[in-house]
């Protein structure tokens, strides 16, 4: 209300950026690929931990593990997956904020290329969107 007052001709702010509101609100849109990313990786790495171990201590069992947890297995690898291509952006992102990608590149070329990755990440983001509706559909991985 009061950024509205001082700037009328901003009234299309979004409320997160909003004086006094943005105490009690967050953005919501920039990382919640990550984030789901974060929370898938978390949820099915025990059970290739628990393969892993298995593996060393006991083979047949391990077997038996990993016929009965298949598909957490299947997607523990595609989370792994998704966290790797996370670490190569961000890898890339540090690298075109270095002094070397300053002294190889123009700025506009880093502004490219910048926004590039965010484009990779959002269809990252994407893809964990996507699996996290499969896992949905799937009774028992709640």
């Amino acid at each position: 209300m009061a950024d509205g007052v001082l700037n009328p001709d901003k009234m299309d702010r979004p409320l997160h950026k909003s004086f006094l509101l943005s105490t009690y609100m967050y953005d919501p849109v920039p990382n919640r690929g990550t984030n789901e990313a974060y929370e898938l990786r978390e949820k099915f790495s025990s059970a290739r931990a628990t393969l892993l171990k298995l593996s060393k201590d006991d083979p047949d069992a391990a077997v038996k593990f990993a016929e009965t947890h298949q598909r957490e297995l299947v997607y523990s690898k595609v989370a792994n997956g998704i966290m790797e291509q996370y670490e190569k952006t961000r890898a890339y992102k540090k690298y075109l904020q270095s002094k070397a990608a300053a002294d190889g590149m123009t700025s506009e070329q880093r502004e490219e290329q910048m926004a590039a990755i965010r484009k990779i990440e959002n269809e990252i983001g994407l893809q964990v969107r996507v699996l996290r509706t499969e896992i949905e559909k799937v009774p028992g991985l709640r």
